[in-house]
């Protein structure tokens, strides 16, 4: 699976670099991830404790304001609530865990590495979501 591309969406962004760093595909395409700055690069204990705190004492209550933040001023609010709703099903300890080590994964590294062997990866994020520094 040389030639294949490897699609992540949001989260799934890291894991597709990683997979095709591993050596399955040749070329990582990012829908709405590899973005957020307050995520990416690797974060200090103090940041990540910062983010995922509010997870912690109210993962329903973090997890809608998340969905709030990350939706377009033109979102339509009933999807922004049926995909909160879905996010909020989640096991909060699985959830946490995943942005936790999400937050301490060497994003630079991964990507230069990337680079090193002329991977291809291609990002592709929402206008609302990106921030002038990604």
């Amino acid at each position: 699976m040389r030639e294949a591309a490897i699609v992540g969406h949001s989260m799934g962004a890291a894991v597709a670099v990683e997979t095709v760093l591993a050596g399955t595909g040749h070329r990582v395409i990012s829908l709405d991830g590899l973005t957020y700055m307050h995520m990416y690069p690797r974060q200090t204990e103090d940041a990540a404790s910062a983010f995922l705190d509010p997870f912690r004492a109210d993962f329903a209550a973090a997890m809608r304001d998340m969905c709030d933040r990350a939706a377009g001023p033109d979102a339509d609010p009933a999807l922004i609530a049926r995909v909160a709703d879905g996010m909020c099903a989640a096991d909060p300890e699985v959830a946490i865990a995943m942005m936790d080590e999400l937050m301490r994964w060497d994003m630079d590294g991964a990507l230069s590495r990337a680079d090193a062997l002329a991977l291809s990866v291609d990002v592709f994020a929402a206008a609302p979501l990106l921030s002038d520094s990604a």
